[in-house]
């Protein structure tokens, strides 16, 4: 499995302690394709934060398998403290969840502005303090648990938190 880099097109990526960098090739790919210095009109992107990728979640989370990323510090900025009050994350934010929404692969984008699932409208709780992305792929690291997650998910489809 590759690692996240340390630089996309110009934007440096800083992770937490104990973040794993190993993402599939599926997630290097969509976030190859959203990230970038000027991915949103008229804002400069310096650098984004890592706060899990492949580690700190249990099945049936995408996490375990490398296909999920949590992105919470803007240009150094935590999102949960500056979304509301400083218009230039909040611009950020919403312009690098909308180009997500466009990336090859992207299943899960969870965040401030937009909570979409396979690009529909998915009833997730959280989100406001950092941008959760994912992709498919093999997943089957959690196969035991994604049949009794996907029979629930079915029964109580508003009720499952994200997982």
């Amino acid at each position: 499995m590759p690692n996240i880099p340390n630089q996309f097109s110009e934007v440096t990526m800083e992770f937490a302690p104990g973040v794993n960098k190993e993402v599939s090739q599926n997630m290097l790919t969509a976030l190859n394709e959203t990230i970038s210095k000027n991915a949103v009109a008229g804002q400069t992107i310096e650098k984004l934060w890592v706060s899990s990728a492949k580690d700190s979640h249990s099945c049936p989370s995408r996490h375990v398998s490398g296909l999920a990323v949590d992105i919470s510090r803007v240009n150094g900025k935590k999102i949960g403290e500056h979304y509301v009050s400083d218009a230039a994350i909040r611009a950020i934010v919403d312009g690098l969840q909308a180009k997500f929404e466009m990336a090859s692969n992207r299943r899960e984008n969870f965040g401030p502005t937009i909570k979409k699932k396979l690009g529909q409208n998915h009833d997730v709780s959280g989100h406001v303090d950092h941008f959760h992305w994912s992709v498919n792929g093999d997943h089957s690291a959690c196969s035991d648990v994604a049949e009794t997650y996907r029979l629930e998910e079915e029964d109580n489809p508003q009720t499952v938190s994200q997982r």
